[in-house]
């Protein structure tokens, strides 16, 4: 389990094991889970048996990447994964009606991030897609709204670990 990364983090794998990444939209979150204790960590679950782990105090099946939804679907049954309409008002570009601070205050306390350095990992996840698409990095850069190319590089450097002609290292965004 993690949460928000600032940085690249290394996920534990044993050797023959596999994975099925499951990434919530921005501003849903897993009730009872202090979204600051995940930014930049991860949290091995326990396994139940050899087909289940656990969340919570409750077992779900190890998801497949055909029934990813199945276990999102039984994360909201069990009222463990909700959304935050204020996170959600504020991506959108339409906040509550509470002040600035308010806002601020509840973002952080929400996703573990400021408001700004959400913005700087969706910038550079936006500039890694431009990329990947084959989009020269000048202009990536501009799409993207860096300043210029250097920038886009040290933030490629600080948030991914990476830079801008290295892309393909990075998992699929």
């Amino acid at each position: 389990l993690t949460g928000q990364a600032t940085r690249p983090a290394q996920i534990p794998y044993a050797a023959g094991t596999s994975s099925v990444v499951i990434s919530f939209a921005a501003g849903v979150y897993l009730d009872r889970i202090t979204p600051a204790d995940l930014v930049d960590g991860v949290q091995e679950l326990p396994n139940v048996d050899a087909d289940h782990f656990g969340l919570l105090g409750h077992a779900f099946a190890f998801p497949t990447y055909a029934g990813a939804e199945d276990l999102v679907d039984a994360l909201i049954a069990a009222g463990l994964l909700k959304p935050d309409e204020v996170v959600t008002g504020i991506l959108m570009g339409t906040p509550k009606a509470f002040s600035s601070r308010t806002v601020q205050r509840h973002f952080v306390q929400a996703t573990g991030l400021t408001p700004k350095t959400f913005q700087q990992i969706q910038r550079a996840q936006e500039a890694v897609r431009l990329l990947k698409q084959g989009t020269p990095p000048a202009e990536a850069a501009a799409d993207a709204g860096y300043t210029d190319q250097p920038h886009l590089t040290n933030s490629l450097k600080r948030i991914m670990g990476t830079t801008p002609t290295d892309v393909d290292e990075i998992h699929k965004l």
